[in-house]
């Protein structure tokens, strides 16, 4: 819910070219901010809402298409703002972490969440593949709403250098 306003209506302009319908999406942007906006750089978006949803996915899709494209990870999975990066290195995953992180700064005014960044190995069942390691990151957020979630010792792991050892969660 601390979606930029000025990064969404940039992201839809780019792909509405009707000015009736951008200025209806503008106004409909503009009827929520959240207590994280700044002078003159509104945030958020109502949570509930399935214009929301639609909304995050939008902007969502800029670090979707970044990490396919650009970073090239094939193993990518997002749910809203939770995602996870699989791969066999693990220094090659704790290299992904500052591209991710100025990436979604510099273009979509997010950031990543510093306590929920987290690397674990795991295996597959059914393939029995070994050596797997999946970088789970959780909740793209503007740096004013870091929390302190409570982290459950049940799902500590190993954290890339500057993270914390607490799980994903969004």
């Amino acid at each position: 819910h601390t979606i930029d306003h000025g990064v969404l209506q940039q992201l839809l302009a780019a792909r509405i070219r009707d000015e009736p319908s951008l200025r209806v999406l503008s106004e409909l942007i503009g009827s929520f901010t959240s207590s994280y906006s700044l002078p003159g750089q509104p945030k958020g978006l109502p949570i509930g809402n399935l214009t929301s949803q639609l909304f995050g996915n939008i902007v969502m899709n800029e670090l979707d298409q970044f990490v396919k494209h650009r970073l090239r990870v094939k193993h990518f999975v997002r749910y809203t703002d939770d995602f996870v990066l699989v791969g066999t290195m693990r220094a090659e995953l704790e290299g992904l972490i500052e591209p991710l992180r100025s990436f979604l700064w510099n273009e979509l005014a997010l950031d990543l969440h510093p306590n929920k960044i987290s690397l674990r190995p795991f295996q597959l069942p059914s393939r029995g593949a070994l050596g797997l390691c999946a970088a789970v990151i959780g909740g793209c957020m503007t740096t004013e709403n870091f929390s302190s979630p409570a982290a459950d010792s049940s799902e500590r792991s190993t954290s890339a250098p500057g993270t914390s050892d607490s799980g994903a969660g969004g």
